[in-house]
């Protein structure tokens, strides 16, 4: 009998969004006006204090993220194919579709694999420390979240999602300390689904290791299913089955790794300091990745690996604060094997963003940055309109906003659906990232040919 290594591409989807800390819609600066001005009526009808206005308002923002979330599971859920018209599900959209005829359909990938999510606020999250025992208890049973910045001091935290039967599962993650970034997580990823494994299930469990980074925990993300067969072991007898498991080559090392930043705008938007943060940047995934604990825990065989070989199986993403159109010059400047392509929204008409600046001009801030290899190819972009809440300075809405009571947001005339100030989600709109990547299995052929 005979092993033969083939080629299998796997698609994959990643959903990015900056969900607006606790406190910056109130910056009267850069700020959001329609919720300004909602917490000001709040004072005036309900004899509110700012602060009791502002908290009120906000519980209910992180309700509509936790409900608009409930709508990407269901899409996932429901599943019809690769995309799906957004109309065709119960939403915030339907109502304004119907008011008004102009308003497109939104086609979105109907399965989001990895969700990424950047300034997150630490003492008042939406998604795990509230009262909605439903959602979360639907969003754990789906989705495990990746352990990072746990040691970190910042407001704000980077939040990384796996989709359980995704068939990728995370070995190790690491926070990311450069001064460029207000925040970041790395994260290594493993491809672990039986056609990829030969039929053979793992029994490689990951541990806690120092140097500021998470291995998987057994049991909580279907690794080590056989927890009975190894109870009463000592740990060099579980050592020694680890690397035997490592080295027996049953496995072929399908890995991916995944950055979800928040870039620091004050270093994003300085010409001098991006290009000496990006390589700061570059440098410290590289140190990480190439410490002793990198490759530790990985249930693959270490061997198909060399020093280099995460420059092409890895993606960054996250609210960049700068264009993502000017970000692949930057990497190609640093050299060393950093060519990335820019996965943006098809801007043929102008009004692709993702974003607006206080100022007034649009901008796609938001998405995913893909290494040039020949393991990952770039696929489709698209966003996500709803809740998007306008940017403004002094109470004013930027640039060529507007906004019509009971009907939302209008650019340049154009209504954007699902931008009632009541609807408010973000000043960042969600953004989908979906590509394939490129693994490896090795197959037996039992004629021994």
């Amino acid at each position: 009998m005979k092993r033969t290594t083939v080629t299998h591409a796997v698609t994959t989807t990643i959903l990015s969004w900056n969900t607006l800390c606790t406190r910056d819609p109130w910056y009267e600066g850069w700020g959001c006006p329609l919720e300004q001005e909602r917490r000001d009526s709040l004072m005036e009808l309900e004899g509110f204090s700012t602060e009791q206005a502002q908290a009120v308002l906000t519980q209910e923002r992180y309700q509509r993220i936790r409900r608009a979330l409930q709508w990407e599971i269901q899409r996932n859920e429901e599943g019809q194919g690769q995309e799906e018209q957004y109309k065709d599900h119960e939403s915030p959209l339907n109502e304004l579709q119907e008011r008004n005829s102009s308003v497109p359909s939104l086609h979105l990938p109907s399965n989001i694999d990895i969700m990424l999510f950047q300034e997150v606020t630490r003492d008042d999250p939406w998604g795990e420390d509230n009262d909605d025992t439903d959602f979360v208890a639907l969003f754990s049973s789906l989705y495990d979240r990746v352990p990072c910045q746990d040691d970190s001091e910042e407001e704000t935290l980077q939040q990384v999602y796996v989709r359980r039967d995704s068939g990728w599962r995370f070995t190790q993650s690491y926070g990311l300390k450069t001064d460029v970034l207000e925040g970041g997580c790395l994260v290594e990823l493993e491809y672990i689904d039986d056609n990829f494994s030969n039929g053979e299930e793992s029994n490689v469990d990951g541990a806690e290791n120092e140097n500021n980074h998470h291995d998987a925990v057994d049991g909580s993300d279907g690794y080590f299913n056989d927890t009975e067969s190894t109870q009463g072991c000592d740990d060099e007898f579980l050592e020694k089955l680890h690397w035997e498991e490592r080295q027996s080559q049953k496995f072929i090392c399908n890995k991916m790794y995944i950055v979800n930043l928040h870039g620091k705008s004050s270093y994003m938007r300085n010409p001098y300091k991006l290009n000496a943060g990006m390589m700061a940047l570059w440098s410290e995934i590289s140190d990480l990745l190439l410490s002793p604990a990198g490759d530790d825990k990985s249930l693959c065989n270490d061997l198909d690996l060399n020093g280099d070989s995460w420059k092409e199986r890895i993606v960054l993403c996250g609210d960049w604060n700068v264009h993502l159109s000017d970000l692949p010059g930057i990497f190609l400047n640093l050299g060393n094997y950093s060519d990335v392509e820019a996965a943006m929204l098809d801007n043929r008409t102008g009004s692709n963003f993702s974003t607006n600046h206080e100022d007034g001009f649009l901008a796609q801030y938001d998405g995913c940055l893909l290494a040039t290899s020949p393991f990952l190819e770039l696929q489709s972009v698209s966003r996500n309109l709803t809740g998007f809440m306008v940017k403004g300075e002094n109470g004013e809405l930027g640039g060529r906003f507007t906004y019509k009571h009971n009907q939302g947001v209008f650019y340049e005339g154009t209504l954007l659906p699902g931008t009632l100030a009541s609807d408010g989600l973000s000043d960042h709109l969600r953004t989908y990232t979906t590509f394939s990547i490129s693994l490896k299995r090795r197959e037996e052929n039992r004629l021994g040919l």
